[in-house]
């Protein structure tokens, strides 16, 4: 999978633990954190954790989109159907 340029994670440090974060980008300037979990010992077990967690939530967003989609589609078929109906009378 390619990676996004709109998800992405933040590893950062705090004393002697380390925290993981999955942020969102905005816009340009700003972000947002979609999910975080803290308390890890050591940075390579929050990378560790951080990658597998983008990569579950990216495969959650397209699922979504897809179901938005689907709804879309369908409303937009029924839409048509009714404009072809009330023309034909």
């Amino acid at each position: 999978m390619a990676k996004s340029n709109k998800y992405d994670y933040r590893v950062t440090a705090d004393n002697s633990n380390w925290s993981a974060e999955i942020i969102r980008r905005v816009t340009s300037k700003k972000t947002i954190v979609s999910k975080s979990q803290d308390g890890f010992s050591s940075e390579d077990d929050a990378q560790k954790w951080a990658k597998k967690e983008l990569e579950a939530f990216q495969q959650n967003q397209q699922k979504q989109n897809q179901r938005h989609s689907t709804k879309r589609q369908q409303k937009a078929d029924r839409i048509q159907t009714k404009a072809e109906a009330n023309a034909k009378v």
